[in-house]
């Protein structure tokens, strides 16, 4: 009964996974795929910067020293882009935090969710999300062919459910910063 009562915290996760995927992926229409993928990847700065404001979560100062160097890295990579890559590289950093959100989300929720029901509940809602997404900006749902299809459901059960599930699972025992 206390799960089914978390279908919200859920919702708002998978809210957050779709964002991320949907900045992400449209980054990538804008910008090099590296530029992309080192903004994409700059949550451990957000969830630190969040878990210390928000919750008052001590990390380590190693953390803080990979975040400056990262963070530096960002910079570097963004003005080798040059200017035309800028917005493609602000919205992957737009879907680092909606990633850093949708981690902290799950960090709280593990306390009192088992993995299974909120991995289920997440990426239900994100599948979701992602479709009404795709809907309102007037993109396609069915792929182009039955080779796509093939390899969209396997990129989905391997790493979505793979991937995405056992980091859900590792945030009951790590900080977001560390996963």
């Amino acid at each position: 009964a206390q799960q089914r009562g978390l279908w919200p915290v859920t919702a708002l996760a998978g809210a957050l996974l779709a964002l991320h995927f949907a900045l992400w992926v449209t980054s990538l229409t804008m910008t090099s795929v590296l530029s992309s993928l080192v903004f994409v990847t700059m949550n451990p700065l957000f969830v630190a910067l969040l878990g210390l404001v928000f919750f008052h979560e001590r990390t380590s100062p190693l953390l803080w020293v990979a975040v400056a160097v990262v963070t530096a890295g960002g910079v570097f990579v963004g003005v080798r882009s040059g200017t035309s890559a800028n917005a493609g590289n602000l919205l992957a950093l737009g879907g680092a935090l909606a990633a850093s959100l949708y981690l902290i989300v799950g960090r709280k929720v593990s306390r009192v969710m088992d993995p299974l029901s909120y991995n289920l509940g997440a990426f239900t809602w994100a599948a979701i999300f992602t479709g009404g997404l795709c809907l309102v900006s007037g993109r396609s749902l069915v792929p182009l062919s039955g080779r796509a299809l093939f390899w969209l459901v396997v990129t989905a059960v391997v790493g979505q459910t793979v991937g995405h599930g056992l980091i859900n699972v590792s945030l009951k025992w790590f900080q977001p910063q560390f996963v």
